[in-house]
């Protein structure tokens, strides 16, 4: 009897798998084609192709989409939508997750600044919960979507010349999409690279009544990324910083609108490798802006030893790899301990970089000390520059906007410490004889006491001050 009622269950599932593959082979789905491709064109104002709307087994029914395109913004090869039974018994289509295969997805920034965010939004579109009806032929229910294998363009035609950006390989999942929210989101892509680069997780919290879209606990790692495919190229012979960036990034996006970026806080850090900053070297372009003294990189170059005249005509600044601590506040990453090193000098201070590519830093050029040396014995007015570590130091400013950016010396200190030490140069010729005839003589020195003349600059120094105290 055990046996007859095992063979007889065995029997109905067969016949039921019979049937349910009956009902999917004959399932006649591309009748909605014509239905779907009008409603999107009405609500998109694009020409929509979409070649066939089929069922299919995977993992459960699935309705699959081929060949659905919105020119230019989005060509998805292959879509698959599992769907409820009992729906589709009533013929009736409901659909619960979404699976989108080689996505290629456009999104623009024209010339006057806007986005065309409507790619992403067609891709995301699965992804929008709606409440369905029962006189609904066609509804989504999506609690879950995925992007396999995707690619995303990015072209900035406000850049000169246009900016292009690829992110490929993409894999992307929404898991727990519902009005309420939050939403899980998973995203990995290789952005301008040939292997994955990119992770990307966080919590999206779908609009409210009053309240934008948000991205809370967002977590970003970037691995070297290429920084020639992602800054604008620069014309000759305008500089180009070369190299590789790695990010890491926790923070928030409290709103999804392009404008509400400036909202964007959190903190991380920046690593920079083999950066290279083309076309510039920083120390001559310093030293040729200290127009107090003329010709003097002219100077340097005749009177420099052979190894040091090389770093001052070498065509491009050389930086040692550096990880930088940095916070983004107000459309803008702040550094507030830069320190950035070659073989010959080290920048340290404060920076902003802001999302529009604007650079602003404040920041202390300390020179090597053998090079110090070398420069101060050929132009020795630069001796004034010198600190106590032995080592050259200039206040510089960087500011503008690549290609456009500019490396300022800060000439009131510089101009008041060369013309100090200038002063005391003049002084001590003019008042040279009445110094010595001041200096006590060898035998009227003090019994045990060393004989020790005092330095020029001393006794200058001391005259200074009985004249102030005199006219006081």
């Amino acid at each position: 009897m055990g046996r007859r009622l095992l063979l007889f269950l065995a029997l109905l599932v067969a016949l039921g798998l019979i049937s349910l593959a009956v009902f999917i082979a004959t399932f006649d789905a591309d009748r909605y084609r014509p239905m779907v491709v009008a409603q999107l064109e009405k609500e998109l104002g694009r020409p929509v192709t979409l070649q066939r709307l089929s069922l299919a087994w995977r993992g459960g029914i699935a309705l699959q989409l081929q060949g659905f395109k919105v020119e230019p913004l989005i060509d998805v090869p292959l879509a698959s939508a599992l769907v409820r039974l009992k729906p589709l018994l009533r013929r009736q289509v409901q659909v619960v997750s979404v699976a989108l295969e080689r996505p290629t997805v456009h999104v623009v920034r024209d010339a006057e600044g806007d986005i065309n965010l409507l790619g992403l939004a067609l891709a995301a579109a699965p992804a929008a919960p709606a409440a369905a009806s029962r006189q609904d032929a066609f509804s989504f229910s999506v609690s879950t979507l995925q992007i396999r294998n995707g690619t995303l363009h990015w072209l900035d035609e406000s850049a000169s010349p246009p900016a292009e950006l690829w992110l490929r390989q993409t894999a992307l999942t929404l898991k727990n999409i519902s009005a309420a929210g939050p939403i899980d989101v998973e995203l990995a892509g290789a952005l301008e690279s040939e292997r994955p680069n990119l992770r990307l997780q966080g919590r999206l919290v779908p609009p409210q009544p009053g309240k934008a879209s948000a991205l809370e606990n967002l977590q970003v790692s970037v691995q070297r990324l290429p920084l020639g495919r992602v800054l604008p190229q620069a014309p000759a012979p305008s500089p180009q910083l070369a190299g590789t960036l790695s990010l890491s990034f926790t923070g928030v996006l409290p709103d999804l609108d392009p404008i509400g970026v400036v909202l964007a806080s959190g903190d991380g850090t920046l690593r920079l490798e083999d950066a290279v900053l083309e076309r510039v070297n920083v120390l001559r372009v310093v030293f040729a802006q200290l127009s107090m003294i003329p010709g003097l990189v002219e100077s340097l170059q005749q009177r420099l030893p052979p190894e040091y005249q090389a770093k001052l005509t070498a065509p491009d600044t050389i930086f040692q790899p550096v990880e930088l601590a940095v916070r983004l506040q107000g459309a803008a990453l702040h550094c507030e301990n830069v320190r950035l090193a070659t073989d010959t000098f080290e920048v340290a201070g404060g920076a902003r970089l802001g999302l529009d590519g604007t650079v602003a830093a404040r920041l202390l050029l300390s020179i090597d000390p053998e090079l110090s040396a070398a420069v101060v014995g050929g132009v020795n007015e630069l001796e004034g520059l010198v600190a106590s570590s032995g080592r050259m130091e200039i206040p510089v400013s960087i500011q503008g906007r690549p290609p456009h950016v500019a490396v300022l010396p800060d000439l009131q200190y510089v101009a008041s410490r060369v013309l100090v030490r200038k002063a005391v140069d003049v002084l001590g010729r003019l008042l040279a004889p009445e110094l010595d005839a001041q200096a006590p003589p060898p035998g009227q020195a003090q019994a045990g006491e060393p004989q020790q003349k005092p330095s020029k600059e001393e006794l200058i120094g001391t005259l200074l001050q009985r004249v102030l105290h005199d006219e006081e």
